[in-house]
C-alpha cells in the first residue's frame, strides 16, 4: 500500500499537490464575533458537562477539553494538545479546564497535532517546559518554536515527526500520522509547519484537527486493532467553509467506522466557540448519526465525556502484549 505523504513546496506543506490554499479574514473574524456573542449562554450549558476530577490509579482516558486529554497507559502519562486557557479575548473558554494545571500528575509525553493556537498554546507548554520534564513530540518545523522559546534545553526534549514516522518514548511506541488540515501561527508562516495524528502504541488514535478523507482507511490498513479513536466532531457549521479543514459529528462517525475501533471519543466541542454552531449542535448530531447507525455493541461504544471526566481501560479487548503486560490487563 502506498502511504500518502505531504506535499511540500517552497518551504511549505500541503495536503496533496496542486491544493488550492484560501483563507478568508472576514470568515474568522465573524467566528471569533459570534463565539463571543454566545459565550455567557455557552458557559451555563457546560456547567452540566463538566465533573470534578480526582486523581485516578487505573489506567484512563480524561477529557480536560477542547483537544486536551490526559491519558494514562502503560506507566506513562500523556497530554494531547494541552490548552488551560483563553485563545484570545474574543476566544475564551465557554468552560474550564476538566483538570485544573496545578493538579495535573507528572507528564511524561506531549503529543503535538499541529501548531494552531487552541492546539499549540505557548503559555500551556511554557508552564509544561518549566514544571516537568516530559518529552515533547511535535509535527515537522515545530520544533523551532521550541528552540526560540527554550534554547539548547529544548534540544533534548521536543523530537519533531514526518507522517508514519515511529518513534520510540523508552519502551512506547508513537507513531505521526496523516490528517487533512493546515498550520499557521503568524501572518506570514502559513503550512510552514505539517499537522497530523498520532497513534500509541498501536491501540489508541488522536486525529487532531483534520477533515474527513480516505485517510482513516490507509491508517486502520497499517493499525488493525485500533481500540480507543479520540476523533474531533466540530465545527459543524457553516459546512461550505469547514468542509475542507474539519469534520462534523457525521464525518467523525463514518471516519470511526472506517478505523475499525471500539471506543469513539468525541472531542473538539464544547470548548471554545469555532463555526457559529450552537454550542451543544455537536453532540446532538452525532448522537442522532450513532442511533440511525444502530451500531452500539460491546465492540462498538460511543462514549460521550464531560469536562474532567474518565474512561476507564481496564477492558481492552485489543490491546497489544505489551500494554497488557504493563498494565496488568487481562486480554479476552
Amino acid at each position: 500500500m502506498n502511504k500518502r505523504q505531504p506535499h511540500r513546496e517552497h518551504d511549505r506543506f500541503y495536503n496533496y499537490p496542486g491544493e488550492v490554499v484560501s483563507h478568508v479574514f472576514w470568515r474568522s473574524v465573524y467566528m471569533y464575533l459570534t463565539s463571543y456573542a454566545q459565550r455567557a449562554a455557552a458557559a451555563r450549558l457546560m456547567k452540566e458537562h463538566h465533573v470534578p476530577y480526582t486523581f485516578q490509579v487505573a489506567d484512563h482516558i480524561t477529557w480536560i477539553g477542547h483537544a486536551s486529554f490526559l491519558i494514562s497507559i502503560a506507566g506513562y502519562t500523556i497530554l494531547t494538545d494541552p490548552v488551560f486557557g483563553d485563545l484570545t479575548f474574543l476566544l475564551q473558554r465557554f468552560s474550564k479546564p476538566g483538570i485544573a494545571f496545578e493538579k495535573l500528575p507528572n507528564i511524561d509525553i506531549v503529543l503535538l497535532s499541529h501548531n494552531h493556537r487552541d492546539h499549540m498554546d505557548s503559555a500551556t507548554l511554557k508552564a509544561l517546559f518549566a514544571k516537568t520534564s516530559c518529552h515533547f513530540y511535535v509535527p515537522w518545523g515545530d520544533k523551532a518554536w521550541f528552540d526560540r522559546q527554550f534554547g539548547p534545553q529544548a534540544s533534548n526534549r521536543v523530537t519533531e515527526c514526518m507522517w508514519w514516522q515511529e518513534v520510540m518514548h523508552e519502551d512506547l511506541k508513537l507513531t505521526f500520522l496523516p490528517a487533512r488540515h493546515w498550520s499557521q501561527r503568524g501572518l506570514f508562516d502559513r503550512n510552514k509547519s505539517l499537522w497530523g495524528s498520532w497513534m500509541i502504541h498501536d491501540t489508541l488514535y488522536f486525529a487532531g484537527d483534520t477533515a474527513y478523507t480516505d485517510h482513516f482507511k490507509e491508517i486502520a490498513a497499517c493499525f488493525p486493532a485500533i481500540e480507543v479513536a479520540l476523533l474531533p466532531i466540530g465545527p459543524c457549521e457553516p459546512r461550505a467553509w469547514m468542509a475542507a479543514t474539519h469534520m462534523n459529528a457525521e464525518d467523525a462517525g463514518k471516519a470511526f467506522l472506517d478505523l475499525k475501533a471500539r471506543i469513539f471519543i468525541p472531542m473538539h466541542w464544547g470548548t471554545y466557540g469555532f463555526g457559529i454552531d450552537d454550542l451543544m449542535l455537536p453532540i446532538v448530531r452525532l448522537k442522532s448519526w450513532w442511533k440511525e447507525q444502530n451500531i452500539e455493541t460491546p465492540e462498538r461504544i460511543l462514549s460521550i465525556l464531560a469536562c474532567g471526566q474518565s474512561h476507564f481501560l481496564t477492558h481492552l479487548s485489543r490491546v497489544s502484549p505489551f500494554i497488557a503486560q504493563k498494565s496488568g490487563l487481562a486480554l479476552r
